[in-house]
């Protein structure tokens, strides 16, 4: 039905198919009924409603080059990293500085995969092993802290945007509400959607609620959040999420590997054909032990301290989630061994 009413679009302005719409700018007019907006505001619709737009001229309306945000925090850490020495970096950070940090993870990135190669041809590699510690005030935009990767430190007190750690592959990041701050962040969102988006690895804290689809694909990275908005943990693949309080619906959707803690119950939000309640394994018990208690030495979250105080109860209450397909896989591998123990008898 999209492509007959496409088809139909493009018949109505002579066109045959639609790489022929490209820059047609001269096809395109206002809709009469924001005249009025358009006038009050001097909006300069020039660009997008003059003369045929050649493919450069097309493409340099939406290009952009490396932010100023981005340079100037490379700026900053290029002399760490060129000694391999650890740095401390400290910065202020607004919703209009999108894909922050991710220049620096290019580069230390395009270093490992140096290193990497002279490896591979018995050279000697320049590869940066130190730690770059930053802290950030303020509300990021989108894509924060995207493709981070070993190295990385990095602590922001305010919120940010859609896509935060958007397939990093390690370090260390937390996000937590301004000091001054007096809001119950147990339920207050202060990361957008998709946060995580096909992580890898490294370890991410959320001292706060996240928008929907947490974790989306996420295939190994290690996650401890207040709350979640819808979809969270679809489609993944890999890794860990522990939630601490309440879930939207349809947790798990697509979820094929990976495993789901959660300290509040989620019983009626789960997607039942893909996840399976679990038991605890005895030695995770120690893990999120650990896990809870580095969480809240970083972000001071009220409800990690309400769950380690009553610890007993805490693990007695836990929900454990796995995807329903390995869930069978196991039940499987244990009956078989279980007959062949019972034939060997």
């Amino acid at each position: 039905l999209l492509a007959e009413d496409l088809r139909q679009q493009l018949s109505r302005a002579g066109l045959s198919n639609i790489r022929d719409a490209v820059g047609r700018t001269d096809l395109l007019e206002p809709n009469p009924k924001h005249a009025e907006k358009i006038i009050r505001h001097g909006l300069d619709l020039e660009a997008l409603f003059g003369n045929k737009l050649t493919i450069k001229d097309y493409k340099s309306l939406f290009d952009e080059e490396l932010s100023s945000w981005n340079s100037d925090s490379l700026d900053a850490v290029i002399d760490a990293i060129n000694n391999n020495h650890d740095f401390h970096y400290e910065a202020s950070i607004k919703s209009t500085d999108r894909a922050a940090l991710s220049t620096i993870a290019g580069e230390l990135a395009a270093r490992k995969h140096s290193a990497h190669m002279k490896e591979l041809n018995s050279e000697d590699g320049r590869l940066y092993d130190s730690e770059l510690q930053i802290n950030l005030k303020g509300s990021a935009g989108q894509g924060f802290a995207v493709f981070q990767s070993e190295g990385m430190n990095i602590r922001l007190e305010g919120e940010a945007n859609d896509s935060v750690c958007k397939g990093i592959s390690g370090g260390f990041t937390v996000i937590t509400p301004p000091q001054q701050s007096t809001f119950n962040a147990a339920k207050n969102t202060i990361v957008g959607n998709c946060a995580l988006y096909g992580a890898t690895g490294g370890t991410v804290y959320v001292h706060g609620v996240a928008g929907d689809r947490f974790a989306v694909r996420n295939s190994g990275a290690t996650t401890v959040v207040e709350g979640v908005g819808l979809h969270a943990c679809e489609y993944m693949t890999n890794g860990t999420v522990v939630i601490l309080g309440e879930a939207s619906q349809n947790v798990g959707a697509g979820m094929t590997g990976g495993i789901i803690y959660s300290f509040n119950t989620i019983k009626n939000v789960i997607n039942p054909n893909y996840l399976v309640q679990d038991k605890l394994l005895p030695e995770k018990v120690e893990f999120l032990n650990r896990l809870l208690k580095d969480y809240l030495k970083h972000t001071g979250s009220t409800r990690a301290q309400q769950i380690l105080d009553d610890w007993g109860n805490s693990i007695n209450s836990l929900e454990v989630y796995i995807p329903r397909f390995e869930y069978l896989q196991r039940k499987m591998v244990e009956e078989a061994k279980a007959e062949s123990i019972k034939e060997a008898g």
